[in-house]
């Protein structure tokens, strides 16, 4: 990874907290046309914020979160295994 694809995903994870300033958003917005990985990592973390927001928006409508016994189950056992195998 070179300077300015640490500089782009950067500013692309701090686009999320604050307003870029004009000049963050142009180096930006032109990494992003000549650089197929980072455009591929903007991808992701658009699609991870989405998630994180819907799950948010169902958690605040009161709709809570369920799992599964089955998954729940396969979870523990799996946890299980780990912590047998790391002790």
């Amino acid at each position: 990874m070179n300077h300015f694809c640490r500089e782009a995903s950067q500013l692309q994870s701090d686009a999320f907290e604050r307003q870029l300033t004009l000049s963050e958003h142009i180096r930006l917005r032109i990494h992003l046309l000549i650089c197929e990985a980072c455009r591929n990592y903007a991808d992701s973390l658009k699609l991870l914020n989405s998630f994180f927001h819907n799950l948010r928006k169902q958690v605040q409508q009161d709709e809570g979160i369920t799992l599964p016994d089955s998954d729940r189950e396969r979870i523990k056992e799996a946890l299980s295994r780990t912590s047998d195998s790391a002790g």
